[in-house]
């Protein structure tokens, strides 16, 4: 336990000899690389996304492209750039008939972003300049960076200048919860605005575990009408039919097969023949005729 604590005097001392051998970057430069380095990656990003997005509407602009999509606020691409503010002006009534509640919610959600990050720059509109006129530390290096300088960290120890910084605290959380507040009370009022409208969606219930006797359309609806009478208007069982499909596609291939060989005879008079798969019991190839195998195949799969 002694060796530990020497050990740990020893780093600390050695830390504290050789600190100004280790040159600190300053807190601006950080901040300029990180706006140089990421500012760019946003440029490149954000103009490429400028370039492809007329180039490929089916991707951007889906509604305006598939025409069981279209609607009437899809038709305006809104520009190269225009978009980047006009989103935020479209009438809320109207993004939400063409769009849904979703998209709605999620303007939404960018503009509660919004407001809290004014809020704080607001904040510091007089918090840096109280951060500024703090005494200086006569200990402390006078080579202070200039973002320090108006930061929390330059205000020394016990100084009444940390109120200031506990009234924005206040400031700020208080109105990000009186935002949520007022996004609560929307969302409450317009999610049963939205579920109460006459449409399919909102009125529809998936059922599982059905028992076999009820998995047909009309013996099903006839249970729902005497479980709810007349508060069902509509039943439908939705069938796994895998297999049904594979075998509707191997006769659609043999109705096409068939009606080649038909027209084979029509065209030539003769009948044709083909290889069949199997093989005769001496091992050799068998020639069938192609009419009556087709012919064969085709009511095994109609049966």
């Amino acid at each position: 336990e002694e060796i530990s604590d020497v050990s740990g005097f020893v780093h600390q001392r050695y830390l504290e000899e050789n600190n100004d051998e280790v040159p600190k970057t300053p807190t601006s430069q950080v901040v300029e690389d990180t706006f140089l380095v990421y500012g760019s990656i946003f440029a490149i990003l954000f103009l490429i996304f400028l370039i492809v997005r007329p180039r490929y509407p089916r991707a951007y602009n889906v509604r305006n492209t598939v025409p069981e999509l279209n609607c009437e606020l899809a038709k305006d691409t809104l520009g190269s750039l225009r978009w980047i503010y006009r989103v935020f002006f479209i009438p809320e009534d109207e993004m939400l008939q063409n769009c849904g509640l979703d998209t709605v919610i999620y303007l939404r959600f960018m503009r509660y972003g919004f407001l809290v990050a004014l809020m704080g720059i607001l904040n510091s509109i007089y918090l840096m300049p109280i951060y500024g006129t703090s005494p200086t530390d006569p200990t402390a290096s006078l080579d202070i960076d200039g973002l320090d300088k108006i930061s929390l960290g330059n205000v020394p120890e016990n100084d009444n200048r940390v109120y200031a910084t506990v009234i924005a605290a206040y400031i700020f959380f208080g109105y990000a919860m009186f935002l949520l507040l007022k996004e609560f009370n929307w969302f409450t009022k317009y999610r049963h605005e939205f579920l109460s409208r006459a449409q399919p969606d909102n009125y529809t219930v998936f059922v599982d575990g059905i028992p076999p006797e009820y998995r047909t359309d009309e013996s099903l609806l006839a249970y729902f009408h005497e479980v709810y009478p007349d508060d069902v208007s509509e039943a439908r069982v939705a069938l796994n039919v895998s297999k049904l499909e594979g075998h509707v596609a191997k006769r659609a291939k043999i109705v096409t097969k068939l009606e080649h060989a038909i027209n084979v005879l029509n065209a030539t008079g003769q009948r044709p023949s083909h290889i069949a798969n199997k093989s005769s019991r001496c091992g050799k190839p068998e020639e069938v005729d192609s009419i009556e195998t087709y012919t064969e195949q085709l009511r095994e799969y109609n049966e």
